[in-house]
């Protein structure tokens, strides 16, 4: 029972992944798209706090985050 289990499972996931080809569209799609240098904010140690230039330099990136399609 359980190897008819895994057996159905695996079957399961090798009919959801992509083929080759489109794994390959996909890759050249995101490829396409234009790149964003990351953004890095820090934050001082063992807290959640984001010091005042931390705070206005994240603020600054929002507006260009919003146009970026796709963002993740």
């Amino acid at each position: 029972m359980r190897s008819m289990l895994l057996s159905a499972m695996a079957a399961a996931l090798a009919l959801a992944s992509p083929l080759p080809t489109q794994a390959r569209d996909i890759c050249d799609q995101a490829l396409e798209q234009p790149q964003h240098q990351p953004l890095a904010v820090g934050f001082a140690a063992d807290s959640a706090d984001l010091s005042p230039r931390e705070r206005e330099k994240l603020k600054r990136s929002v507006p260009r985050f919003l146009k970026v399609e796709n963002l993740k």
